[in-house]
């Protein structure tokens, strides 16, 4: 699923001000304890009464923040990964202070100077080995390219280099919560593989999706299979007696509706894809 990542600089004061506007912002209900949250549509006025309250948050920090350095040119799961990735190498972003939404997955985390002292010189690109960073894509986060990581580090050590005593900067992605909340990669259990996704694309698809830094084209696609463009395999590993034993399954998305299908690209899929999950 795709993201959109946004770093900005605000002064102290301005900060201040976020914090005020965001306490303002609706509280999200609990989910009550055995209860499962689904996706469904809604009609286009119920969206707008449900994201009215949220303007002047946004209204805010469009018309104050500076973003102007900011030139991340992947998805914005690139800079979700890069963040896992620097926790990893003793680099913790996730823990800066966050502003005051009271919605655990409506997060940003503000980095100030304490930030910029300890870990400015350690975000430099030069730092970083591009083997070492390959081979744990290869294990954690497999089809990812490195090139996208190292795009987000980039950003990230410009925008830290404008902290001072009056400036903060201001990170957020939309998937953000997710990374501040997870495990540490090397926490995971034993015997743990990170779960990996085939996608079978048509030439048209993939070459629009390799350009995304979620795609990376393995081989042609099986001719004997004629596989539908955009059928999934999700591919896990499991220990068993010691030994890994691979499992694969169709996870391919099924059409909803014939409205929906009508807009599925409907190729034969002539690639085969690593997919980020």
């Amino acid at each position: 699923m795709s993201s959109i990542a946004s770093m900005y600089v605000f002064t102290t004061e301005q900060i201040k001000e976020l914090n005020k506007i965001a306490r303002q912002l609706p509280r999200r209900a609990p989910v009550p304890e055995g209860a499962h949250v689904m996706l469904c549509s809604v009609a286009p006025e119920d969206v707008k009464a449900a994201t009215a309250p949220y303007e002047p948050f946004w209204d805010y920090i469009h018309d104050n923040g500076d973003d102007n350095e900011f030139d991340l040119n992947w998805n914005g799961e690139m800079m979700d990964r890069a963040l896992l990735y620097l926790r990893e190498k003793d680099i913790d972003l996730t823990k800066a202070p966050l502003i005051e939404t009271g919605d655990d997955e409506f997060a940003f985390l503000v980095y100030n100077t304490e930030y910029k002292n300890k870990y400015l010189e350690k975000l430099d690109p030069n730092n970083f080995d591009q083997n070492e960073l390959n081979e744990w894509l290869e294990e954690y986060m497999w089809g990812t390219p490195q090139e996208g990581i190292m795009d987000a580090i980039r950003n990230i050590h410009i925008f830290f280099q404008q902290i001072d005593d009056t400036h903060v900067v201001l990170l957020h992605t939309d998937w953000i919560a997710g990374v501040i909340q997870s495990k540490p990669l090397g926490e995971q259990p034993p015997g743990f593989k990170q779960p990996r996704m085939i996608v079978y694309l048509c030439k048209d698809c993939g070459s629009r999706m390799d350009n995304s830094g979620g795609y990376n084209r393995i081989s042609d696609a099986p001719k004997d299979t004629n596989y539908r463009c955009w059928t999934q395999f999700l591919i896990t590993t499991k220990v068993v007696d010691g030994k890994e034993i691979e499992e694969s399954k169709d996870v391919t998305m099924p059409s909803m509706d014939d409205e929906a299908d009508d807009h599925r690209c409907k190729e034969i899929a002539s690639g085969c894809y690593r997919a980020v999950l």
